[in-house]
This record gives C-alpha cells, sequence and structure tokens, in this order.
C-alpha cells in the first residue's frame, strides 16, 4: 500500500471518519481513504426529481472538494452517503417505498425534494477493496 497523505481523511475499520496521525503498518492495515465532495445551493431551488450530475452540478452551485465519482448502483450502494443539511439520506433500492434519491445514470441522481438555497450537500465516497 503506498504510503498515506496525512491531509487527507481516512475511514477505520468501524466506519469512523479519522485524520492520520502517523503510518505505521498497523494504522495502515485499518484505514480506508475516502472522497467528500459538498455542494451548497446558492442560485434559488432546485426542483425534486432534477438528475444532479456530482461531476458538473452546473450553476447555482458552491463545490467545496474534489468531484465523488459513482460508477454505477452498486457502487452507489456499497460505497456512498449523502447527506442533506448534515442528516443521512437513503437511496432508492427498489424494495422500500421510503428513500430520498435515486441513482440516474454515472455520477448523477435525482432527490425526491426539492434543494432550497443555502442547503448543503454532501457526498462521501469510501473507497472498499
Amino acid at each position: 500500500m503506498a504510503k498515506p497523505d496525512l491531509r487527507k481523511l481516512y475511514v477505520d475499520s468501524d466506519g469512523r471518519t479519522v485524520q492520520l496521525a502517523g503510518t505505521g503498518p498497523e494504522l495502515m492495515a485499518l484505514i480506508r481513504p475516502i472522497e467528500r465532495q459538498i455542494l451548497k445551493r446558492i442560485g434559488g431551488l432546485f426542483k425534486a426529481n432534477t438528475p444532479l450530475d456530482f461531476t458538473d452540478p452546473g450553476i447555482g452551485w458552491r463545490v467545496v472538494g474534489n468531484s465523488v465519482g459513482i460508477e454505477n448502483e452498486i457502487d452507489l450502494f456499497l460505497n456512498v452517503k449523502i447527506y442533506r443539511n448534515g442528516h443521512l439520506l437513503t437511496v432508492n433500492d427498489r424494495f422500500s417505498p421510503d428513500f430520498d434519491f435515486s441513482f440516474i445514470e454515472k455520477n448523477k441522481v435525482a432527490f425526491i425534494f426539492s434543494v432550497r438555497t443555502s442547503e448543503v450537500l454532501q457526498i462521501v465516497k469510501n473507497f472498499r477493496d
């Protein structure tokens, strides 16, 4: 495994976010890197059921962090968590009637609610082996 960047956040084996203080082999066995992207709505209402592309959200969004790529539905289900104003959202798994967003295509999801000005979306991807 390559030497980690101590400025980045990682996820330990219990799913907690950690920042590294060292790089010993014991520590390296317990961590996986994560990517995080924050989108703040600054341009008025983003209507429900409108596809949002994380790689190019378009006008009306302030973006912090690198784009989090979502390859497919399996990648989304296993590796990605999306938060709205700090609350974890649920993905449409096609079995439950209760969900907050659905996978549309690579890097795109659609929310069942409108995103208002000043609301914040955070996308966190946890890389698995």
